[in-house]
């Protein structure tokens, strides 16, 4: 795909989410949104809007005050409780007249509201009010996206399906990354200076006088107040090496240099580059901070491998851009690690990836082997050993380390607890504590300004901030010693009691991790043993399966479960904080506001005529009522997510053929197969049926359909078999899926077979009628 132009970047600039408990009103506005050249975002209720909002940084966001489960005035306080979305104006649509939800929505730091039903002309003056504002200019007319062309296609569809085996997936992102460039040559040189023992400064200066603008940058640094302080301005290449350090010199030429391959100022689908650089500073400089405590011989080699650790997700975000957001939404939504999303999604992850491009940019093994392995240490020690198993383990300490720091992005916050064997195996058998940290944050600081990252300096929050009134028990599986869940704890300014460690001392929260359900009364138990004079306290649950769930509005002896998550003890972290933060403060949850479903229609229907007007003003659409579709691009998802399409209505037939399209609609349900017969008959279409799998392949027999509509819950055989027949070579019957099924594992599994779209049952007349005939039209 290559860099985006400066249309593309000024439109990708802007990200607007908007929370809804009327799935039908978020569609529309996701549309109109679109149409405007915005990147739009939607979420169904207040956690994911928090989840998202946190990950994918918008730049706006609506939220209705009626928003479940907490409402819109409650998530504007947890987000205006948060450093990372503190300055996000949010926009809180409240019952039309209604001051006192209007009071409280600017209580709770709203940037505005806006009234019931909403207008979308309003909302969108407010937003472009907010933008300017914050210096931001909208997007400009005619920014909608384009076509990406069949090649990409192409490409996007074998990457997505599951047939197609790892290598070949792996050798079509290594050659789409080969358009990018060379690896920097000047990282070579500095690499080869750092592990030649027979090198030193002046190789190093040499290697930085052939490079004009890191010479000019390299100076500048140098004449800066943190290195200059009361010292001469200097302007030779040699004495700046002195006065910055060689080991950091090296590290600032290698990062300066990498990062300029994928320019930190732009912002794609998926989020902000500049915070993906952050997160791999910061483990690059943890993993080097690491490797000298662990006194492992090239504390350079940590320092790329970490800063290059996630190099795989740039490249899809480069490369795949729409595909890469579709994964990082999709691990935004229920607190999913990105890792397991690529896997889920493409059937190969970052990991992977970065070690296939890092060959090919022919780095040292060493380095692609601990990127490689970066998420599975445990693998590592099964193919390393020595400095390189050594190197991998830093790394993927290094990695979670940076989470519980919370400094930039990766795609997600989930912090995963090492086994406790990967401590002493990494050589650091007391792991890292807070006071480790001070050389970390100053390291990170320096490549901020260096790099212009942007952003305010970086410091441990406890250090920053009045400290959390707190005391939380935190118990796990394995009883760790040394524990990334703790330190994250003590970075936000709780106090972290471990088990026995305070006897006597009363906690006012229990944070416990549980390997199974059958725990939940031992664990309640022990929960109210160490509450103030025995007491309950509010307890929360680490484990599989166990559900999101949020506290009830009390906050008192409430029990908040955090997952569900593929490993034991992972948790997102931004959740975590957010339920800590609500039970220890004990945060009145005032019910958001009960709006009557007639309301709720009234109001997509106004959004409707609305947006039908200003097309019509445009003259993009007739004076005939416009029809609001629902269709789909199948894209992995735990629910089906729409893109709402308003399209004017069909233009009166041309003269047909003597023969007109044959629909195949396969479903067990009579009233559903009559009723979807009835609809496209009406559009003069020919309509033929089957009430089961085998039926359907025996009309396909006879002839073939134009196009076939496959409900997938058929009991006479497993209906994604009548798909692949339907979809087999030479004979493809494009495929529209209408299905109750809206599980991540059926979409992803549709989706490689090719289906062009998927329409979640009750689908309403007019959504299966224009998706039936702008699929025909094609």
């Amino acid at each position: 795909m290559g860099r985006t132009n400066g249309t593309d970047a000024r439109r990708r600039d802007v990200h607007i989410l908007v929370a809804d408990p009327n799935p039908r009103v978020s569609q529309i506005l996701d549309l109109a949104l679109r149409e405007l050249g915005y990147v739009a975002l939607t979420a169904e209720n207040g956690v994911m809007a928090y989840l998202k909002a946190l990950q994918l940084r918008p730049d706006v966001i609506l939220a209705d005050a009626a928003l479940p489960p907490y409402g819109g005035v409650r998530l504007a306080e947890s987000l205006r409780g948060n450093a990372v979305s503190a300055r996000v104006p949010l926009i809180i649509k409240v019952p039309g007249g209604d001051e006192r939800w209007e009071e409280a929505a600017r209580r709770a730091g709203a940037a505005g509201t806006l009234g019931r039903p909403l207008r979308f002309s309003e909302f969108r003056r407010t937003v472009e009010t907010l933008l300017r504002g914050a210096g931001k200019a909208p997007p400009l007319p005619g920014d909608a996206e384009v076509d990406a062309g069949a090649e990409h296609r192409d490409d996007m569809a074998l990457l997505r399906d599951p047939k197609v085996v790892a290598s070949e997936k792996l050798d079509l992102i290594a050659r789409r990354a080969s358009k990018l460039g060379a690896f920097p040559f000047v990282v070579a040189r500095a690499l080869a200076i750092s592990s030649d023992e027979k090198s030193g400064a002046r190789e190093l200066a040499e290697v930085i006088r052939s490079d004009v603008g890191l010479a000019a940058n390299i100076l500048k640094l140098a004449n800066t107040p943190h290195f200059a302080r009361r010292g001469r301005a200097i302007a030779e290449v040699a004495e700046a090496i002195v006065r910055i350090g060689f080991r950091a010199t090296k590290q600032l030429v290698l990062a300066m240099r990498v990062v300029e391959m994928f320019p930190p100022r732009a912002r794609t689908r998926a989020g902000d580059r500049s915070d993906f650089w952050l997160h791999s500073l910061a483990t690059a400089c943890m993993a080097s901070h690491m490797a000298r405590m662990a006194r492992y011989a090239q504390p350079e080699e940590a320092f790329i491998a970490g800063l290059l650790h996630d190099i795989g997700k740039l490249v899809l975000d480069e490369c795949f851009e729409e595909l890469f957001h579709d994964i990082v939404e999709l691990a935004a939504d229920d607190g999913s690690r990105t890792l397991d999303v690529e896997r889920e999604v493409i059937g190969v992850g970052h990991p992977q990836i970065g070690s296939t491009i890092l060959e090919r940019w022919k780095l040292p093994r060493l380095i692609r082997d601990a990127v490689h392995y970066h998420h599975e240490p445990g693998r590592a020690s099964e193919a390393m050993s020595g400095n390189d198993l050594v190197l991998a383990r830093l790394v993927s300490m290094a990695d979670l380390v940076a989470k519980a720091l919370g400094a930039g992005g990766s795609g997600d916050r989930v912090i995963l607890e090492p086994t406790p064997e990967a401590w002493p195996e990494a050589g650091l058998p007391l792991g890292i504590q807070r006071k480790d940290l001070g050389p970390v944050y100053r390291e990170l600081n320096i490549f901020r300004e260096f790099l212009q990252l942007g952003g305010t300096e970086m410091a441990p929050p406890c250090e920053t901030e009045a400290r959390k009134e707190g005391r939380i028990l935190y118990e796990d599986e394995h009883c760790r010693e040394v524990s990334v869940l703790r330190l994250f704890l003590e970075l936000q300014g709780y106090t972290v009691l471990a088990p026995g460690a305070h006897a006597g001392v009363e906690a006012d929260l229990c944070l416990v991790e549980a390997a199974s359900k059958e725990n939940l009364e031992f664990l309640r138990a022990r929960a109210g043993s160490v509450g103030p004079e025995g007491g309950a306290v509010p307890l929360v649950v680490l484990g599989d399966g166990l559900g999101l769930e949020r506290p009830g509005p009390d906050g008192g002896g409430a029990e908040a479960r955090l997952g569900p998550t593929p490993l034991r003890a992972a948790c997102d972290a931004r959740v975590l904080q957010e339920t800590l933060d609500t039970l220890l403060l004990g945060k009145a949850v005032e019910p958001p506001p009960v709006i009557p479903p007639e309301a709720l229609r009234a109001e997509e229907a106004a959004l409707q005529r609305e947006l039908k007007h200003r097309l019509q003003a445009q003259g993009r659409t007739s004076a005939a009522p416009a029809a609001v579709t629902t269709a789909h691009t199948p894209t992995p998802t735990p629910t089906p997510t729409h893109t709402l399409t308003l399209t004017p209505p069909p233009p009166p037939p041309a003269r047909r053929a003597a023969v007109k399209p044959l629909v195949l609609v396969v479903d067990e349900e009579a009233q559903s197969r009559i009723g979807m017969m009835q609809i496209l008959s009406a559009q003069g279409l020919r309509v033929s049926t089957a009430a089961s799998g085998l039926e359907a392949l025996q009309l396909l027999g006879l002839e073939r359909p134009s196009l076939a509509i496959l409900d997938l819950g058929l009991s006479d055989m497993d209906g994604f078999r009548v798909l692949a027949r339907l979809r087999e070579p030479g004979s493809e019957v494009p495929v529209v899926v209408c299905s109750l099924r809206r599980d991540r594992e059926t979409i992803v599994r549709a989706a490689g077979l090719g289906v062009v779209g998927y329409l979640a049952k009750p689908v309403k007349p007019e959504a299966l009628a224009a998706k039936v005939q702008s699929l025909l039209a094609r």
